[in-house]
């Protein structure tokens, strides 16, 4: 009841008036629960505002004083979901622990990055189609990012290349993925063999773009997606 108020004085535009009491009002009665109902009060919550709604718009005095606690704690213990929600509010606890450095936090934050967690959400549940999601987006925009600058080159390491669009290529083995993706597909592939094969024989050329428009045989090499159109 007290969330419910709290978004009804947001929109009525009481963010500075009536809502910061509330919110306050809201951290202090979930605080009163024992642990099982705080969990399952932040897995409620988290479900709806992560899952239902992709909704992102948490108060950072509810976050640091009740989710983040909770998330590290299930983190920690392998929980189902509990990866996945730190991969999509890992910028919310970045901004929270500059916040207040105090905060408590799984040392993964430091070490791993939203990518990392997807990852391990999925490994934990394959049938999580939601960390597929996330997964696939993440590896999309670095495979995307690491040719934005051609024709001047790519800004990856092969092997780390060809390996991202492995595991992206067991994401999408399901029904209709495959050919929503298959341009792109074909794009990194022929990257990945064209700036290898330049490289081992670029004493040849003037430069990547020389040896593209000698060797692509036909092939649309350009990327349309990046910072810098062709």
């Amino acid at each position: 009841v007290l969330w419910r108020d709290y978004e009804r004085q947001i929109a009525q535009g009481k963010r500075k008036t009536l809502a910061p009491q509330t919110l306050q009002k809201l951290i202090s009665g979930i605080k009163a629960y024992s642990d099982d109902q705080r969990k399952q009060w932040v897995e409620e919550f988290l479900h709806k505002s992560l899952e239902e709604n992709d909704n992102l718009n948490i108060p950072l005095p509810l976050f640091e004083e009740i989710i983040l606690v909770n998330l590290n704690h299930g983190f920690d213990k392998g929980e189902s979901h509990y990866a996945r929600w730190i991969g999509q509010t890992y910028d919310l606890i970045i901004r929270a622990t500059k916040h207040n450095p105090e905060i408590k936090k799984s040392p993964d934050i430091d070490n791993l990055y939203p990518m990392n967690f997807f990852e391990i959400a999925y490994k934990q549940n394959p049938e999580d189609k939601i960390a597929q999601i996330f997964l696939i987006r993440e590896y999309t925009t670095n495979l995307d990012f690491a040719i934005h600058e051609v024709p001047i080159g790519l800004l990856a390491d092969i092997d780390w290349f060809r390996d991202t669009l492995i595991k992206l290529q067991r994401l999408l083995s399901s029904p209709g993925l495959s050919e929503k993706y298959k341009n792109k597909i074909n794009l990194w592939v022929f990257h990945i063999n064209a700036w290898q094969d330049y490289l081992a024989r670029r004493n040849g050329y003037k430069h990547y773009v020389d040896y593209l428009e000698k060797n692509a045989n036909g092939f649309n090499w350009r990327f349309y997606g990046g910072l810098n159109r062709i």
